[in-house]
């Protein structure tokens, strides 16, 4: 009798195990959701002194919030801001997405209504060639102090850069044309180096997975020990 009911006791912790395994073979297997949120280094042009950095995500709606953050002597306010196609060394001068401008303590936040309506979302303007530019002022269009590429934020190639002599802007045109020109071989990044993305849909780290995979395993075997240690028990019930 004392042998029956162990048999049906490894038989009910056999049978929860199995269920336990199942379900943890589902969450493990689930991919993991990429979150849409980059960062992107912005850096200076024109011996500006302004550095700092973007920070863009999608919305729900599918809208891209941009936030800027920027530091240095230079800024104090009115820097007009805007996302161009190109790159920060070859601009189309014509912008695509205008922003905010980044007022005196160096922020510029397009949220809400102020959002970038960005056909393709946050993949779009980080997929594509796209760069965000900063202004010194209205008044001279054509001095650029920072600018970032957005494909920095899925591994793009870095752009160089070098400073050379600004133009003056067109009082008709609210864009002038790129006052830098990258020189070949030139190491210094404009864009950023450093950028943070989150991994893609369905791709999760490869710690965690061999973790997983090690703990799946276990709780296999241990199942397969409990139920042959069942039928043998059964067994030995039988012949008694």
């Amino acid at each position: 009798m004392q042998g029956q009911r162990l048999v049906h006791g490894l038989g009910r912790v056999a049978a929860t195990l199995a269920m336990v395994l199942g379900l943890s073979a589902l969450a493990f297997s689930a991919p993991v959701a990429a979150q849409d949120e980059v960062e992107i280094e912005l850096s200076e042009l024109n011996d500006s002194g302004v550095t700092g950095a973007a920070f863009l995500s999608e919305t729900d709606d599918g809208l891209v919030e941009v936030s800027l953050e920027l530091t240095g002597d230079a800024v104090t306010g009115d820097h007009p801001a805007h996302i161009h196609e190109g790159t920060c060394d070859d601009l189309d001068p014509n912008p695509i997405y205008p922003l905010l401008d980044v007022d005196a303590d160096g922020l510029s936040e397009n949220t809400g209504d102020d959002a970038v309506e960005a056909d393709g979302g946050l993949a779009e303007l980080t997929e594509g060639e796209y760069a965000i530019n900063i202004h010194l002022s209205a008044e001279e269009i054509g001095v650029y102090i920072a600018c970032g590429n957005l494909n920095a934020a899925v591994g793009g190639e870095d752009v160089s850069v070098e400073d050379e002599e600004t133009a003056d802007a067109p009082a008709e045109d609210a864009s002038e044309e790129e006052t830098t020109e990258a020189p070949a071989g030139d190491a210094a990044a404009v864009g950023g180096t450093t950028a943070t993305t989150a991994p893609a849909a369905g791709v999760g780290s490869t710690v965690a997975q061999t973790g997983n995979g090690l703990l799946l395993a276990a709780l296999a075997a241990f199942a397969v020990v409990l139920a042959a240690g069942g039928l043998k028990l059964r067994a030995g019930t039988a012949r008694d």
